[in-house]
């Protein structure tokens, strides 16, 4: 009742001349207040105010109570354009890019949660000392600043004037490149060669935060429509969120049982195999 008394207060100066817009202010209120069942107050709005907003009420209130039994205001039929986990399933398995997108997010995830988790806990457990886990964490703050280089990246130019497209060029690209940085982290021996293995992480940081500019772009460029956008960018989130659990629990279990090399191999092999996204 409070949001609609400053309103009400407005409509005799709006009924003052019948122009165009002001009648179809006028029915817009109207309708508003019917849909909320304020069909007493209208009828007492209609007693009060000015000759022109009584005639338009009386004409309107019938033809807005058609209406909206007609329409059915339970939004029954936005209901049934929302797509169900079916769809969106069926979606992502006939949908290349969709799935490609999913792969892709997984491919932007793993790098991520290997430099910020998993390293550190494999430093944790070689006995390294934390002040040097948290300045090798600082790696991770090229994700901050990428978007001082990311306007390097969107040119539509490809390099070797390649067929692939710039966007997929460069995704390979950098996809290669955190590829041999996983590997390289695999072999090292910790708590030995920090400084390498500090090194590394930087350029895995680098290049995996290059790769989601370049994403980005893919993503908003392929979108066929607002909607595709969206479900580009839900399952991107998705795969995200299943490296973050591939990194998380899944690693510190498997390095229990294999050790922390051949896990660190395992999501080497892994992001190797995102490469069928691009």
């Amino acid at each position: 009742m409070k949001d609609i008394i400053p309103a009400v207060e407005l409509l005799p100066s709006l009924c003052v001349s019948a122009t165009e817009d002001r009648v179809c202010v006028v029915t817009q209120f109207t309708a508003r207040l019917l849909h909320q069942g304020w069909r007493r107050l209208l009828e007492e709005l209609a007693k009060r105010t000015c000759d022109s907003f009584c005639l338009l009420t009386s004409k309107t209130i019938p033809e807005l109570e058609a209406s909206f039994k007609r329409v059915n205001y339970d939004m029954s039929d936005m209901k049934s354009t929302k797509m169900t986990t079916r769809q969106a399933l069926k979606n992502v398995l006939t949908d290349r890019q969709v799935l490609a997108m999913l792969i892709l997010g997984l491919a932007s995830g793993l790098p991520y949660v290997a430099v910020g988790g998993t390293l550190n806990a494999w430093l944790t457990t070689e006995g390294v000392k934390p002040v040097a886990i948290g300045l090798l964490s600082w790696a991770l703050l090229a994700y901050a600043f990428k978007f001082m280089w990311a306007a390097a990246l969107q040119s539509r130019k490809t390099p070797f004037e390649l067929k692939i497209g710039p966007r997929r060029f460069w995704m390979f690209v950098f996809l290669a490149l955190v590829t041999l940085g996983l590997l390289t982290l695999s072999f090292s021996d910790p708590p030995n060669n920090l400084g390498m293995i500090g090194l590394v992480s930087v350029l895995i940081a680098v290049f995996s935060a290059s790769f989601d500019i370049v994403l980005a772009a893919w993503r908003i460029e392929v979108a066929r429509d607002d909607r595709h956008l969206d479900i580009l960018s839900t399952v991107e989130r998705f795969g995200y969120r299943i490296a973050s659990l591939m990194g998380g629990f899944v690693a510190l279990i498997a390095a229990d049982h294999i050790g922390w090399k051949f896990t660190f191999l395992s999501g080497t092999i892994l992001m190797a195999l995102t490469v069928v996204g691009v």
